[in-house]
């Protein structure tokens, strides 16, 4: 879930920059000298909250459709904790390429 915006230049350049949380759970290992126990895996959950920066290009397609390949760069700000001393470290850098319908 998030929440951001896009700023289109002249010639169909844009950038853009947004928060998203992200929630999701952790596989953790068994306890040590138990790894022949699969059944005493468990899982936690982690929450977090991270900003992005994006850069592209929308090449329209027709004057109201276009496809839109782009840069985005994101880390993680806050929240990540999965135990008491281990926190989750998140960046990641992606090429996306999505479609944008204008009305």
């Amino acid at each position: 879930m998030g929440a951001g915006g896009r700023y289109y230049l002249p010639f169909g350049v844009f950038g853009g920059a947004g928060l998203n949380y992200s929630r999701g759970s952790i596989n953790t290992l068994p306890s040590l000298g138990d790894y022949d126990d699969y059944s005493s895996n468990s899982s936690t959950n982690v929450g977090f909250l991270d900003f992005r920066v994006e850069a592209g290009y929308a090449l329209f397609i027709r004057e109201n459709f276009a496809i839109e390949p782009a840069l985005s760069f994101g880390m993680k700000v806050l929240g990540g904790k999965v135990y008491e001393g281990l926190v989750l470290n998140y960046t990641r850098l992606s090429l996306n390429l999505g479609m944008s319908y204008f009305f």
